[in-house]
């Protein structure tokens, strides 16, 4: 009997030590698919981390490019705001100069309703407005270009001056009703439209001369003969002193310039046609 519960202790033992066995097993066999998916797993992570840092560099590089852009459109937009206040100072500048001649109107007018309302005959009155001093009737024409020039409203001054000088100059004063009809933009108007067609001339002939320069790089610049170059391009030539001659309000010459400049009808004509008014209406009031 002792024997035999001595055998069953044993085969206990053996049994247990056999089932502890298998269980260990069994844990390292958990352990080792644990392990092995865990590095699956970070095999996967890293497969997808790494397109996203593929996708940030581009994003970097493209941000990098829109800033660079932007950068030249700020810098584009100060020297346009640069170039408005000049514009604003020339505006305050003629501001003065207009009430000025105001000033010279009123005087003008006042004294022409003083020799209305006196007390003269008629061919007295008639003689006496003849007599006007030649040098407030040169103010007047004066005044008449001047607001001509600027685009402003001048039309009680050529009534004045008909009124005064009409009778003698009566074919003078058809023609300059006709040129007051044809609407005259301004100077101001007038030299930014040259600016802008010299800008699309200049651009037109480089396209044309198949340079290494792009389209879309052209479009974001503005191109205008250099006052320190010489030209061998006779075209670039005559822009650049029709330029030279709008800066000196010589717009007889500026005319004949541009007229020199091969095709130019395709982009100038009709600032030629503004161009010869502001000329036209010029002369036939100095003709006065």
């Amino acid at each position: 009997m002792n024997r035999f519960v001595k055998k069953l202790y044993f085969f206990t033992k053996l049994t247990t030590s056999f089932m502890l066995l298998i269980f260990v097993v069994f844990l390292s066999y958990l352990l080792l698919v644990s392990y092995n998916n865990s590095v699956d797993d970070k095999k996967n992570i890293s497969q997808n981390i790494d397109p996203l840092k593929s996708q940030i560099q581009q994003n970097q590089n493209a941000f990098k490019k829109d800033t660079e852009v932007l950068s030249k459109k700020i810098s584009l937009l100060n020297n346009k705001t640069e170039n408005i206040e000049k514009e604003i100072n020339k505006i305050t500048i003629s501001l003065k100069s207009i009430t000025e001649l105001n000033n010279q109107i009123h005087s003008l007018k006042k004294q022409i309703y003083e020799m209305n309302t006196a007390n003269l005959s008629k061919e007295k009155h008639n003689d006496n407005l003849l007599n006007v001093d030649i040098n407030e009737k040169e103010k007047l024409k004066e005044i008449i270009i001047f607001k001509f020039k600027n685009n402003i409203n001048y039309i009680e001054d050529i009534k004045l001056l008909e009124k005064l000088y009409g009778k003698e100059n009566k074919h003078i004063f058809e023609k300059i009703s006709i040129l007051i009809s044809l609407e005259f933009i301004g100077i101001d108007e007038l030299n930014k439209s040259y600016f802008e067609l010299s800008d699309q001339f200049i651009k037109s002939s480089i396209k044309n001369d198949q340079t290494i320069f792009p389209d879309f790089l052209l479009d974001l610049v503005t191109i205008s003969p250099s006052e320190n170059v010489k030209y061998s391009n006779q075209n670039i030539y005559y822009l650049k002193n029709a330029k030279n001659y709008l800066k000196d309000e010589n717009i007889s010459d500026a005319i004949s310039s541009i007229k020199n400049i091969e095709g130019h009808e395709k982009y100038f004509s009709k600032w030629l046609k503004q161009a010869e008014i502001y000329e036209e209406f010029k002369d036939q009031i100095e003709r006065i």
